[in-house]
């Protein structure tokens, strides 16, 4: 439990850190977080990988980053701080409660069936 706190901090001021900068990570999932041998946390990819899978979000069939998706990504809402916040209480969850908050299946399902293509 307490290695769990202490990977949820360092991801809380990797957010933080970024918003100080005026910037965001956008994508926070399982698949973009390390952690080396020394537990320190570091964090991959960043909100260009977003805006290029919000861009083809009809196309999605898979669930590897879906799962996480803010609600920012169901319709033509700017990505900011508050889709990390947002993807930080996803992994929070994953990581406390050992559950996937939902089946990413109907998750994916209700993005397709909300989404509203981006202006070109």
């Amino acid at each position: 439990m307490k290695l769990l706190w202490k990977i949820s901090s360092q991801i809380l001021k990797v957010i933080y850190l970024l918003n100080q900068k005026g910037m965001f990570h956008g994508l926070l999932n399982l698949s973009n977080i390390q952690i080396d041998d020394d537990h320190k946390v570091v964090i991959s990819k960043s909100c260009i990988d977003s805006i290029i899978l919000k861009h083809n979000l009809a196309n999605i069939e898979g669930v590897d980053d879906g799962g996480f998706l803010a609600p920012d990504y169901f319709g033509n809402e700017p990505l900011d701080l508050q889709s990390d916040i947002y993807c930080f209480g996803m992994l929070l969850y994953v990581f406390f409660s050992h559950k996937w908050p939902y089946p990413f299946t109907n998750k994916i399902k209700r993005i397709k069936s909300n989404y509203k293509k981006p202006p070109a």
